[in-house]
This record gives C-alpha cells, sequence and structure tokens, in this order.
C-alpha cells in the first residue's frame, strides 16, 4: 500500500536509516514510502506543518489543490530505504501520516478554556509561535479536521503527536492536549479511517539516558501492541523530552523506541480499516534471514541497544553475539519484535574488539546470523560508578582513583545521598598515579553513591574501600569494590544470606533523573525463587535488607529495573567483626573466571554459582594450581545458586592456592568468599567472577605501610605460559617499580607489593606481554596482622 509521511527534520531523522530506522520498518511491512518536507508541494505548502496549518491542509481555501498534490506525491525529500518500486504508480496515496515539529509542544492557555467553532478559532493559518497556540484552540483545529477526513472513508489518515520539549513551561498542557487527542477526540467519530499515535507521549521516558531506551519495559511511557491490546501508558515518566540530544530533536534511542511501538499500531489500524480478512491458505514462511544490524558499531563498555531487521522472527527470539574464541554474548531481557525486525540489548562490557556475528535464535530453534554484523570498538573508561559507601554509624571510606595514562587529568566526583547530589571540587590526577579521597572531608557523615568522571574522556579506574570496628571487636575490619563503568537494567549477584548470623545489604544506586523501579528476585538455595519489589528515588541510592525481603536463607540475587541502575550487595557477621562487599555482573557467561582463592594458610574457600535460567544447568569447577588441576562437577536446579565449600570439595590439592575456572552448560554467575582467622576473630573478603579475559588490568588500591600488605593475583587460563609486566604507580607517579614474571599454563601466580616497593601506596597495573594471552586479575591486601582484608577485581583495557 502507498504511504505519505508529512514533516520536518525530526520526521527525517525517525525515517533515516541510521537513526529511527522508521522507514526500514515501513518498507518491510509492505508500505510504499513518500514524503514532503520544506518547500514541497503547491505554494511550498511543506513549509507549514504546525498545527494551525493543518487547516490550511485539508480545509482551507487551497485545500483541494494541497490534498490532490498530497494524494499524488510518490517521490522522497530526505534519505530512507523503501521498496524498490511503487505497487500503484497510477494510483493515489492510501495512508497519510501527518506530524507537527516539537515547538508545537508549547501549547499555551488551560486546557478547561472553552473549544472554539472553526469559523472563529484564531489559530486557523497560524504558526506555532502565535499567540493563538492554546489548547483549546488546537482542540478546535483537529475537532474540523474530522468533518474533511470523513469525507475521505477510502483513506486511513494517522495522526503523530507533536514531540515533547525539554523545557517543562507548557509540558502539563502538551500532555493535557495529546491524553484529549488519544482518548477524547475520536469519541463521536464513527468513519474509522483516523489513527492517533502518541509521539509525545513514547518519547517522555528512557532507559537511563538519552542514549538508552525503554523499549520492552513494563515500565515506562509507551503507546503501543502489548500482551495482546493496545496500551497507552502514561504513569512511567514526565512530560518532558527524555531523549534530547543538545536541542529538542529525539535521539536514535528515542526514534527506535517509536518506530518498534508506531509499526504494530499501524499495521493493526491499517487491517481494521480495509476490513482485513484471513488469507484461506496462507503463504509459506519466509526464509529467516537477518539483513542489517544498527548500530553496526558500538564500544565494548556498556550496554547498547541493538535493532535488527530482517525476515521470520517469531516472538521469544533470542539474540546472541558469536565470535571465534569468544564466549557467547547474550542478549539480555528479551528482544521485543515488530514487523521484520526486533529490537534488544546487548551488554559489550570488556567485548573483545573486531567483527562478532549477530545470531537471532527462534524458540523452536531455527536461527538466522549477520556474518559480522556487528564491530566492537575500544571504550575509553572515563566514567565509573560505586554503589556502597558511608561516613556513617562507624564507617571510613576511601575512593581510590588510579590514572594510567601517560598524561595528567582530571577528575569529576559526585557524590549521590538522601538528600540529593553534592559535587566536590575536581581531583588533579598526575600522569601514571595513584589518588586517594576522604568523601568525609567533601560531605560530612552520611551514606552516599559516587560518580566519577575523567573530564578528559581518558580511561581512569576507580574503587572504593571501607573500613569499621564492629562492637567489641579485637580488630578493624574491611571491604572494598571496584566500581562499575555504566549502569544497566538487569544485574546478578551469586552471594547472599541472611542466616548463620549474616546480614545481607542490598545497595542500589539511581543515577538517573527518573525513579527506578526494581524488583529485586531472590533464587533461595534448596527453595523457590522470591520476587520483591522497590522504588530507588532518582539521583539517590537506596538500601534494603535481605532479611526485611525474604527472611532467613541463603541466596542469590537477581536485580532487574526500569531504568538502568547499578547495585552491590554488602554482607556482615558476628555483629560486625567482618564483613564483605561486591559488585554484580550483567553478563551471565558460559565460561567464569575467579583468580583468588586458597585452601591453605588458615583460610576456607566457598565458590557461589548462580542459575538464571528456567531450565537445569550442568556446572564444572576447575580449581587450577601452578602444578596441577582438579575438578568438581553438580547440577543446578531451575532459578538457583549453589555453595561450594573448596576446601571439602577438593582437600587433595598439592598447592593450597588457585584459581577457578566456572563452566556451565549454558549461561552462569559466579563469586568468590573467603573466610579466615588470624587471632582477632574472624574475617573474611569477597569478589564476583569475571567472563572475559583481558590484556591490561588497572587496580586503583595498594598500600605496604602502617602494616598492609597488597598481593596481585594473576590468572592465566591459556593452554600457554604468558609473559605479564607488573606497575606499581605511585601517588605522585614518580619512582614507580616495574616488573616482567612469566605465569605458568592453566594457572595462577600472587605478586606481593612488598618485595618491590616496602613502606609505601601504589595502584597497580598488570599487562600480558604475550600476543593472544589473555588473562584475569585480583587484588588481595591485609592489615592489622591479618585481622582485616579486602578483595577484588579491577578495571580493564584491552
Amino acid at each position: 500500500m502507498r504511504l505519505v509521511f508529512v514533516h520536518h527534520s525530526t520526521g527525517q531523522n525517525w525515517l533515516a536509516d541510521g537513526n529511527g530506522g522508521l522507514g526500514l520498518a515501513l518498507r518491510d511491512g509492505n508500505y510504499y514510502v513518500s514524503d514532503t518536507n520544506y518547500g514541497w508541494g503547491p505554494d511550498a505548502i511543506g513549509d507549514r506543518t504546525d498545527i494551525g496549518h493543518w487547516y490550511d491542509w485539508f480545509l482551507g481555501p487551497s485545500r483541494d489543490t494541497y490534498t490532490a498534490a498530497l494524494y499524488d506525491q510518490s517521490g522522497q525529500n530526505c534519505s530512507y530505504s523503501r521498496m524498490a518500486s511503487n505497487p500503484d504508480p497510477t494510483g493515489e496515496n492510501e495512508v497519510v501520516v501527518f506530524k507537527s515539529c516539537f515547538p508545537n509542544s508549547g501549547l499555551r492557555g488551560n486546557p478547561s478554556d472553552p473549544v472554539p467553532p472553526i469559523g472563529s478559532n484564531p489559530l486557523r493559518s497560524q504558526a506555532c509561535g502565535s499567540q493563538y497556540h492554546t489548547v483549546a484552540n488546537a482542540k478546535g483545529i483537529y475537532i474540523a479536521l474530522l468533518d474533511y477526513f470523513a469525507t475521505q472513508s477510502d483513506r486511513l489518515f494517522v495522526v503523530i503527536a507533536a514531540p515533547p520539549l525539554s523545557d517543562s513551561t507548557w509540558a502539563a498542557n502538551a500532555r493535557a492536549f495529546n491524553q484529549w487527542l488519544v482518548n477524547d477526540w475520536l469519541d463521536s467519530y464513527e468513519t474509522g479511517n483516523v489513527l492517533v499515535f502518541d509521539f509525545y507521549n513514547v518519547l517522555t521516558s528512557n532507559g537511563g539516558d538519552p542514549d538508552t531506551n525503554d523499549l520492552g519495559s513494563a515500565n515506562g511511557n509507551h503507546h503501543r501492541w502489548w500482551n495482546g491490546a493496545v496500551q497507552h501508558k502514561t504513569d512511567g515518566g514526565g512530560n518532558t523530552l527524555a531523549y534530547p540530544t543538545g536541542d529538542d530533536h529525539p535521539s536514535q534511542a528515542g526514534n527506535l523506541k517509536a518506530t518498534a511501538e508506531f509499526v504494530p499500531l499501524l499495521n493493526d489500524a491499517y487491517a481494521a480499516f480495509i476490513e482485513e480478512e484471513p488469507e484461506p491458505e496462507p503463504e509459506p514462511e519466509p526464509e529467516m534471514s537477518v539483513s542489517n544490524v544498527q548500530p553496526s558499531t558500538a564500544p565494548n563498555n556498556g550496554s547498547v541497544s541493538m535493532n535488527i531487521a530482517g525476515q521470520g522472527f517469531d516472538e521469544g527470539a533470542q539474540v546472541v553475539l558469536e565470535r571465534s574464541g569468544q564466549g557467547d554474548i547474550e542478549a539480555t531481557g528479551e528482544a521485543v519484535a515488530y514487523t521484520q525486525g526486533l529490537v534488544c540489548y546487548v551488554d559489550l562490557t570488556g567485548a573483545a574488539l573486531g567483527t562478532w556475528d549477530v545470531t537471532v535464535r527462534n524458540p523452536d530453534g531455527e536461527s538466522a546470523t549477520g556474518v559480522g554484523a556487528l564491530t566492537v570498538t575500544k571504550a575509553y573508561f572515563s566514567t565509573w560508578y560505586l554503589a556502597e559507601g558511608s561516613s556513617d554509624w562507624g564507617f571510613e571510606t576511601y575512593v581510590t582513583i588510579q590514572n594510567p595514562s601517560a598524561q595528567a587529568s582530571t577528575a569529576a566526583v559526585t557524590y549521590m545521598t538522601p538528600s540529593g547530589p553534592t559535587q566536590r571540587p575536581d581531583v588533579w590526577l598526575p600522569a601514571n598515579s595513584q589518588t586517594v579521597i576522604n568523601p568525609r572531608n567533601d560531605i560530612g557523615t552520611a551514606d552516599f553513591s559516587t560518580r566519577v568522571v575523567c573530564k578528559e574522556g581518558r580511561t581512569i579506574a576507580v574503587d572504593r574501600r571501607m573500613m569499621w570496628t564492629g562492637q567489641g571487636a579485637l580488630s578493624p575490619e574491611g571491604h572494598c569494590s571496584v566500581g562499575v563503568t555504566a549502569p544497566a537494567r538487569t544485574w546478578y549477584m551469586p552471594e547472599g544470606s541472611s542466616k548463620w548470623g549474616f546480614e545481607t545489604w542490598l545497595l542500589i544506586q539511581n543515577p538517573n533523573t527518573q525513579d527506578a523501579y526494581c524488583t529485586v528476585t531472590y533464587m533461595v538455595e534448596g527453595g523457590e525463587p522470591v520476587p520483591v519489589n522497590h522504588v530507588v528515588p532518582a539521583n539517590s541510592r537506596s538500601s534494603f535488607g535481605m532479611v526485611d525481603d525474604i527472611g532467613s536463607a541463603d541466596a542469590s540475587i537477581m536485580v532487574t529495573s526500569s531504568v538502568p541502575v547499578i547495585p552491590e550487595r554488602a554482607m556482615y557477621r558476628n555483629g560486625r567483626r567482618e564483613g564483605h562487599d561486591s559488585t554484580g555482573t550483567t553478563t551471565p557467561a558460559v565460561d567464569c573466571y575467579l583468580a583468588e582463592g586458597s585452601v591453605g594458610w588458615g583460610f576456607t574457600t566457598y565458590v557461589l554459582v548462580q542459575n538464571p535460567h528456567d531450565t537445569v544447568t550442568d556446572v564444572t569447577l576447575t580449581f587450577m594450581t601452578p602444578q596441577d588441576s582438579t575438578q568438581t562437577s553438580f547440577q543446578m536446579p531451575p532459578n538457583s545458586r549453589r555453595t561450594v565449600n573448596v576446601n571439602q570439595e577438593s582437600p587433595s590439592m598439592n598447592v593450597p592456592d588457585f584459581s577457578t575456572h566456572a563452566h556451565g552448560s549454558q549461561s552462569i554467575i559466579t563469586e568468590r568468599a573467603m573466610y579466615w582467622d588470624a587471632g582477632a576473630g574472624e574475617a573474611c573478603h569477597d569478589s564476583i567472577g569475571m567472563a572475559n579475559r583481558h590484556m591490561k588490568f588497572f587496580l586503583p588500591d595498594g598500600e605496604t605501610a602502617n602494616g598492609h600488605e597488597t598481593w596481585t593475583l594473576v590468572q592465566n587460563p591459556n593452554d600457554v605460559p604468558v609473559t605479564v609486566r607488573v606497575t606499581y604507580m605511585t601517588p605522585d607517579g614518580l619512582g614507580s617499580p616495574q616488573f616482567d614474571s612469566e605465569v605458568p599454563a592453566n594457572s595462577r601466580v600472587t605478586f606481593n607489593m612488598a618485595d618491590h616497593l616496602p613502606g609505601g601506596r601504589a595502584a597497580v597495573m598488570v599487562e600480558s606481554l604475550t600476543a593472544g594471552g589473555r588473562i584475569m586479575c585480583e587484588r588481595a591486601m591485609y592489615w592489622n596482622s591479618r585481622g582485616a582484608g579486602t578483595d577484588t577485581i579491577g578495571g580493564f583495557d584491552d
């Protein structure tokens, strides 16, 4: 069928293949698309697309001239893909889509003002800058349009609501007008040839930032086909543009969301309009294929919204990125299908650089692959988030920033507190250095999350150490965690317990300008999953106690959120004599790695495994030492967690220190906790496992003064030895020790900072010098004669 779209620049972006992809989606839906733009048509009527101008197009004295040209229009006035040939070259456009641009959302007046009849409506022929551009006058224009549309019963007219403004001055009026347009305007109209798409509403909620949409989320604002019916949901966002781009043209993410929500509504309306009957014998299913992937390039530092065009995709299709020599990357959440395409989120954090195949797999096992359809590029890790932090309740917190660049840099630091965000003065970072700040000096006594941004856009690394002394404890204790470089909507944390004297706290940082609606699913060991809903206010952090949510239990945690967030999990025991903390991971993987581990020196090591799937998963743990390796295997029920005491499972290891390689029959998540007692009471530390190996690691904290020990654990999971270079980066970046060492195949080696830097402080950088010899690293620290200790993975660079 033939379709003409009346628009200006926002519509042009929406149509474009490299932006909103609306042209592609309409083409693949069998629409032959033409359009009008600036300067088009008789009297250059294409220049005038404000609400008041629709009177000229469809009701004014030149209406017949303008509409004749519109219905006959078959050309393109901007760039987008369309059908190769006009299916009806002698016919007219059956579908007329028209849209005003975002300034039209600046409607003045009051929604309750009386609506004037068209004969006395002062908005006729007026631009949106007119004093008469009010809610009531706009209603009058649209009411009058129905008289004309009723005479054109052989055409479908599609009204696209004007997109929102970033300015909130008239936002409530825009919301009220578009609510009226969707819900009330057509109440008494019986011809059935008019569709309204609330483009405005769709663009008023996002997935956490202007470049991440909330397509497919149960939360947010939407106008879509959802659960077998049309859903117009307006209670999940604001009234202003959630996808700004420096001005009020929506971003690509917003346009992609609009495409995926609009086209199914258009298809449904067109089928109803022509009273389409099902074919007596359906056409054969098209052969499944992937024809286009947008974006075609993306950096490896977070989630990307991916639009995959093709055919033969079924509801429930899964998306997987594949590359030889690398673990598969599965799309997070469920892919959302639309006409001959689908949209999904893929977390590329740490993904290997270069081309990846994009495979779409239907529930029945049929699949199609876009070979080399996505190129992963190097990301600069210049922004870091730390969900946990407190200078209250007896805690002392230190944030450590590593600048591994040969150039000095500057860091902007923002604390997100219960009372709102606070920014401290910028921090100077010398080249190749370590810098430590104490948030207490900036914000006093408070609970907080932290965001650190390198203002020059260079790669930095950030972690956080917290220290306290439990009531009556013989020693202080501490825990730490590396930050994360991007928020996400789904996170996994295998460890967690509110039994055995533990208290477990889930900290969720929401760096967005809108509230986060989170579902926390506790995957109870030996029990059924328990979902709990929580809300985290905008630009803040909230803490949730596991015992308050599920009582006494051992459980892994999965967090899903309406907007991207950053969670951490802190655990304490024995009156807070001991405690550990870790961030989560966004990407389950078939292979996971844990560099640290020991069954000697008084340590007890536990490996926690989480199965996030609805089906059984087989798991094998390989414990790697310089001399040999041992294995243990088990089967995990759906949506469950398993605790493995390595001291009991593999007591015969010849060497006490080991790394762990976890392999699942499908993707899993791992974590490792270690406990010991050096005479001052039990202490502990913990770390999340990593899914990807890397060529370079950054470990910001490190100290050998004042009784501190710092150990760097390097795991080589390759079948050949690798040579690594270790650099200790001092606070001023001067006199930094550096040395090379070999790590045998399928083993781990431990480096003591005191051997090269006694009595000082330094961040650690570990580089693999062996081509293709990707490694894993952690850093363990102890003090007060091992009465306290911490451990964490680091940042990385490929």
